[in-house]
């Protein structure tokens, strides 16, 4: 049904949504390419009644295969606004503009699709959609509002409806640097079909706003007083009103006809018209005090090219002019202009809740919101900035259920898990937290053993430094060990755990020297059996008060490196070079299970520990960074750079 568009408060200083306004985006792309061939079914979308055709299909399995893929994204929609077929073109530009709601071309492009097929009310659906999704369009609202206009006319429907949606316009971004052309045609219709006397109340707040052609709206307002007397504007009461905020003279003159609109030297148009300049030249002060950061906003609208890095200066020097001001009104509705262009970056999404944390919870909510949700679905470190969020106002339940929902979406990332288990860890709920080292080693798949060992490491040392329960973690390691006995990992978190266990390298090294005897009697390949003899031997040298015990160490250590050398040696007089890299990449790759560093596969990991130290929450990361799921490389990197007494 058509909207009722009850008339609002004129108050336009508030801001109601989160959206930008844009004067020109830059002309749709020709239709790319489709992409490469591929075998693909004629299938059709869950729901729908027409199949798509072929080519249609190959775009649509790209978008499916990467929802990121824009350029398919307008392949696509180019191709179903041009079969004119209701049920697929819903699907597609429903689903594109989930992803993509700041696309306020899009928006109008459907409109313009569904305008053709179908009937006003589906149309004025998609318009409040739009407008909701983008209320600081100026461009959407004034192809909304022409809708309304062409409709009423031919309709022959209240134009209160239209005044209605003018008015929810100026309210949404009336604000806007570049929101002349939404004002001007909003006076423009209202002396042409309105109450005269609707006008200066709308001239005013006009010329309360900084606009960018400012000095034009306010020629336009003289010219507009010139047409008309006081009392065609003004009510009795009003007139009255003003002049007695601005009479000179006795009043016994109001009995005289003759100055009924006129008294002393000064009438009502030239107190109207001095009131209106000082309002004038107060706002024009504050254009100037902007203009230079409107006039190097290059890119208004939104795009997935990145910014220029001179523009993502320029919005943050300008928010901070904005901030320094103290003008809260005006602090948000820049801040969602700024969104609009920064959509894809999430440390003005920060940026954003910070400002909002200080002066309205709720709104600091409902931007991690619309960032973890929308924009930065896939970005962990929203994520987190929510979570960090929830838990400095003490809503521990909210932020549980933050993060739990962030890893729904992010399936394997292992800095969510750990931020998991760390908050329940502050809230000394072990409990918890234990249960979710179980369930993320439960949850493991059977082959990626580097994950395994990676979670049984940091539960055990959950277990006897937090917990406290060190025959628990003794055996978790054990149990482990007997699952998997060539994982060199485990055996040197058993090795951690014992020296740690036994009060230092000058207490009881019994436990530690069973350590090493498993290590004798496992799967391990020889260098890896080699390094741990090497660290038996340090131990035994320096803390050992056996000299018996020692000569054992060194006796076996020699053995162990006399029979590796001889290997080797024997593989080059075969002259086999290749089975000599082979055997070469097996050791290093055991030797790396002991705790040999190797930052080429555990890069990834070292990426996201080292993004999180970017943001004061420690909890985000550099803009326009890629967060792909973690694949669980080289586990025992990470084990050695916070293993037990390393």
């Amino acid at each position: 049904t058509i909207p009722s568009g009850s008339v609002q408060d004129t108050n336009i200083m508030e801001p109601t949504a989160h959206g930008h306004t844009e004067e020109m985006a830059p002309p749709l792309p020709p239709l790319p390419p489709p992409p490469p061939e591929e075998a693909i079914e004629e299938v059709e979308m869950e729901g729908s009644e027409q199949p798509y055709t072929q080519e249609e299909m190959k775009y649509l399995s790209a978008v499916r295969k990467d929802p990121t893929d824009f350029t398919s994204w307008t392949g696509l929609l180019q191709l179903v606004e041009q079969k004119d077929k209701l049920i697929p073109a819903h699907e597609v530009f429903d689903s594109f503009l989930k992803l993509y709601p700041y696309c306020y071309g899009y928006w109008k492009k459907y409109a313009d699709f569904v305008k053709k097929n179908a009937d006003r009310d589906d149309v004025i659906e998609v318009f409040d959609r739009g407008v909701a999704a983008i209320p600081l369009s100026v461009d959407l609202w004034i192809h909304y509002v022409n809708y309304i206009t062409q409709l009423v006319h031919t309709s022959r429907l209240s134009r209160d409806l239209i005044r209605s949606v003018y008015q929810r316009a100026v309210a949404a971004c009336g604000l806007d640097y570049r929101s002349d052309r939404l004002w001007n045609q909003y006076v423009d219709w209202e002396q042409m079909y309105g109450d005269m006397r609707k006008l200066l109340p709308i001239y005013d707040q006009m010329l309360a706003t900084p606009t960018q052609t400012l000095n034009l709206n306010f020629e336009k307002f003289l010219t507009f007083l010139e047409t008309c007397e006081p009392e065609a504007i003004l009510s009795e009461e009003a007139l009255a009103e003003l002049f007695d905020e601005d009479r000179h003279l006795e009043s016994g003159n109001r009995a005289d006809e003759s100055v009924r609109y006129s008294y002393g030297e000064r009438s009502a148009k030239e107190i109207i018209v001095d009131r209106r300049r000082a309002l004038f030249t107060k706002t024009e002060i504050e254009v100037e005090k902007r203009k230079h950061f409107e006039e190097s906003i290059k890119r208004p609208y939104f795009h997935v090219k990145p910014l220029e890095k001179s523009q993502l200066k320029n919005w943050k020097d300008y928010l901070d002019y904005e901030i320094k001001q103290g003008n809260r009104r005006r602090i948000v509705f820049l801040f969602e202009r700024c969104m609009i262009s920064c959509a894809l970056y999430d440390d003005m999404w920060v940026k954003f809740a910070e400002y909002c944390e200080k002066v309205d919870l709720s709104l600091a909510r409902d931007v991690f919101s619309r960032a973890c949700s929308i924009h930065l679905s896939k970005r962990p470190s929203m994520h987190l900035a929510w979570a960090a969020f929830e838990e400095r106002q003490r809503s521990f339940d909210e932020a549980r259920e933050v993060l739990r929902k962030s890893e729904d979406c992010l399936a394997g990332y292992v800095l969510l898990r750990i931020h998991r288990i760390a908050l329940e860890v502050r809230q000394k709920d072990m409990n918890a937290a234990e249960e979710l080292y179980k369930d993320s080693i439960a949850n493991c798949r059977h082959w990626d053993r580097e994950a395994r060992c990676f979670w049984i490491c940091r539960y055990v040392r959950f277990m006897s430094q937090i917990a406290g329960d060190f025959d628990a973690a003794r055996k978790i390691l054990l149990d482990a060990i007997e699952r998997d006995k060539t994982s060199g990992q485990l055996y040197l978190q058993l090795l951690g755990l014992e020296l740690w266990l036994s009060g230092g390298m000058m207490g009881d090294l019994t436990r530690v020297e069973k350590v090493f005897q498993l290590v004798e009697q496992s799967a391990l390949g020889d260098d890896a059996k080699q390094s741990f003899a090497l660290r038996r031997l340090q131990l035994m040298e320096e803390y050992s008060p056996s000299l018996i015990k020692l000569q054992d160490a060194y006796t076996y250590y020699n053995q162990l490196h006399l029979k590796n050398s001889k290997k080797r040696n024997a593989v080059i007089q075969d002259g086999s070079e290749q089975q000599l890299a082979v055997k070469k990449a097996k050791d290093d790759a055991s030797a790396a299970a002991t705790g040999a560093m190797n930052n080429s596969q555990w890069s990834q990991y070292q990426q996201q520990q080292n993004a999180l130290q970017q943001w004061p929450y420690a909890y985000s990361a550099q803009q326009q960074q890629s967060y792909p799921a973690t694949a669980y490389s080289n586990w025992a990197a990470y084990q050695q750079q916070y293993s037990y007494g390393q």
